[in-house]
């Protein structure tokens, strides 16, 4: 393109303008910009629009115009995403210009308008790396259009990573507690107490052995040193007392060693620290045991942190991808706070629109309620960007091997094992949302319809495992239609039916519930299994329940999932906290691998013939109609034809 090379006086190479008078108005017009670093923005923006009027970016020598203005150029409204990009390769001051984060964030907003994805730069964390964010729009340029810029898309997208992110969040001490006595302080298991005694001493494995069963030492161990405890955290209440366990007594010589030693061997059950997305719990029987998470939140978080957990999630599926967020843990231990809010959520979002004219929900909205308000807020802005939008909800409830329509009056939508999945999935139970109050009133019918008892874990408790089921569907005119779902799981609660009190129908809801339970950590366990061993496929046991069937969408790749663990800090929940955890931590190791994105020409022709189906169907309904056709015939030879 006529680049000169390098002169003795080590000056920057140049690039020589082409003839032709387009092209010299394109150069004198930026020159114009660069001498006029001081106009406001206002008149910088309107002569970068006047500049590449053309949307083409030839070889020009522009020079090094001020930062502010070359940020102006690349924003400008007629600066398509190649225009940018080529102009990002006129200069080395330029391709330096590339270099710098900030550029990929216009880069970015250039990209989402012209695929016409949603996004917006407000909402991006703080922290967030725009060379990431441009590349993964740019990876997904292909979901609603099959042109870019005046280019073809290739067929098959980019693969689609399965993950699933984890969170664990306590809700405040209090509430109905067991009447069963539990061990409030522990025993620490000999291995952790051997561990701990090296710790603090520096010492060897057999000389922390002498310690432990010798009344030698007369500094106090101090535990809280561990690798994996040295955190900063509450105040533990540590006591060198041990408790009495299931297995016995405490032994007399070992309790006077310890009082003689200072080896503190208890600790206090329950949860100890949380630091970051570290947790520390103690429980009788397991020790200490420290887990990582994603994110972890103590009880006085607010919902709108927890719900910033999720907004990412909620705007992949504004562009095309699937997603799933489950809720699991004890009883009692606030699964449905963190999914649906207080009580009177609904009326408390309606309240707060009608006063602030916009659309923000209530300090104690949960998730549910606030998916809902940023999906129909983005459905006006979607629609200004030539796709049309349709956003549909269903809610459901699995009690047993029953699935029931909670927004028409509980109606059963399958008899036998398959056909409510495929019911659900078909879009029976479906309603389409119009605006923000129709979704509040379908939320708030759906919350009425649930099956509530209180047992003695929780004075509200869930009695069977509920699904909201949100289907976006999104169409660019010309092109196929895109379907993308979202499912809001909010699981009974785990309960140990000895604890609970549950008897007669309680004792019967605690069973579904718990089978349900069960069913989906068999499921975990079959995905960590087959993730061990790749060469070996394993049957991953979907079929095993319902809920499991209705979750398979989300748990068998190619879509985002999100964990939410809630757990209960008191020692008497020291076990079931621990379990919830565990599985937590379990969900965390599951990684799919990367999920092939559906072909558009095979996704074409699956909409084409699914037409040609449903007009096939519309016809047989019209035309169908019973008859009764009585025929007499005698028998010839007896003369009676």
């Amino acid at each position: 393109r006529g680049v000169s090379s390098r002169t003795a006086q080590g000056r920057q190479p140049v690039v020589e303008a082409p003839e032709g008078s387009v092209r010299e108005g394109l150069k004198h017009g930026a020159a114009s910009l660069g001498q006029e670093a001081s106009t406001d923005k206002t008149t910088l923006v309107r002569r970068a629009s006047r500049v590449f009027h053309t949307r083409e970016i030839m070889a020009f020598d522009m020079g090094e115009p001020p930062l502010e203005v070359a940020e102006l150029l690349l924003s400008a409204s007629a600066c398509a995403f190649t225009d940018a990009t080529r102009l990002l390769l006129v200069s080395r001051w330029w391709a330096a210009l590339a270099r710098s984060d900030c550029t990929f964030r216009i880069l970015a907003v250039k990209v989402a308008r012209g695929a016409k994805l949603h996004f917006e730069p407000s909402e991006e964390p703080a922290d967030v790396c725009w060379r990431d964010v441009c590349r993964r729009l740019f990876e997904a340029r292909g979901t609603f259009c099959s042109t870019f810029e005046d280019r073809v898309i290739a067929a098959h997208s980019a693969p689609q990573q399965f993950s699933v992110t984890v969170g664990c969040r306590f809700r405040p001490p209090g509430g109905p507690a067991a009447e069963e006595e539990c061990a409030r302080e522990v025993c620490l298991p000999i291995h952790q107490r051997l561990k701990l005694i090296r710790d603090s001493y520096g010492c060897s494995l057999a000389e922390a052995r002498r310690k432990l069963w010798s009344s030698e030492g007369a500094e106090p161990v101090n535990h809280y040193l561990d690798a994996e405890v040295a955190v900063e955290r509450k105040a533990a209440d540590v006591c060198g007392k041990e408790n009495q366990l299931a297995n016995g007594a405490h032994n007399a010589a070992e309790e006077e060693a310890e009082a003689q030693s200072g080896i503190q061997l208890t600790t206090k059950a329950g949860l100890i620290a949380q630091h970051q997305g570290r947790t520390i719990v103690c429980a009788p029987g397991l020790g200490i045991r420290a887990f990582e998470f994603s994110h972890s939140w103590d009880d006085q978080v607010k919902q709108r942190d927890v719900y910033a957990t999720v907004s990412p999630t909620v705007r992949g599926l504004l562009n095309g991808r699937s997603s799933c967020i489950l809720a699991y843990g004890q009883t009692g231990a606030g699964k449905s706070f963190t999914m649906f809010g207080s009580g009177h959520s609904t009326a408390e979002v309606l309240e707060t629109c009608a006063a602030t004219g916009q659309l923000k929900p209530g300090a104690g909205a949960g998730v549910a309620p606030r998916v809902l308000l940023e999906l129909v807020g983005a459905l006006s802005a979607r629609s200004a960007l030539g796709v049309h939008a349709k956003l549909k909800l269903a809610a459901v409830e699995v009690f047993g091997a029953s699935v029931t329509d909670l927004l028409h009056e509980g109606a059963d939508l399958g008899a036998w094992h398959g056909v409510a999945v495929a019911a659900t999935s078909a879009g029976h139970a479906d309603e389409e949302i119009t605006s923000v109050a129709h979704a509040m009133e379908l939320l708030d019918k759906a919350e009425q319809a649930k099956r509530r008892a209180a047992t003695r874990m929780n004075e509200r408790s869930s009695r069977a495992h509920s699904l909201l089921l949100l289907t976006l569907e999104q169409q660019v005119e010309g092109e196929g239609l895109v379907r993308s779902s979202l499912c809001l799981a909010d699981l009974g609660g785990c309960e140990k039916v000895k604890r609970s009190g549950a008897v007669g129908e309680r004792l019967q809801e605690a069973i579904y519930i718990n089978k349900g339970l069960l069913a989906l950590k068999a499921v975990v366990t079959a995905l960590n299994q087959e993730q061990r061993e790749p060469r070996r496929p394993r049957h991953v046991p979907f079929a095993d329940d319902k809920l499991t069937l209705l979750l398979k969408p989300s748990l068998s790749g190619g879509a985002q999932t999100l964990v939410f663990v809630s757990a209960r800090p008191e020692a008497e929940h020291a076990v079931e906290t621990m379990q919830a955890l565990r599985f937590g931590e379990a969900c965390a190791q599951v990684d799919v691998g990367a999920v092939a994105a559906p072909d558009r020409a095979a996704a074409f022709a699956l909409a084409a013939l699914d037409a040609q189906v449903a007009e096939i169907e519309a016809q047989i309904r019209a035309k169908e109609r019973f008859e009764t056709v009585v025929q007499r015939q005698g028998d010839p030879r007896a003369g009676l034809c």
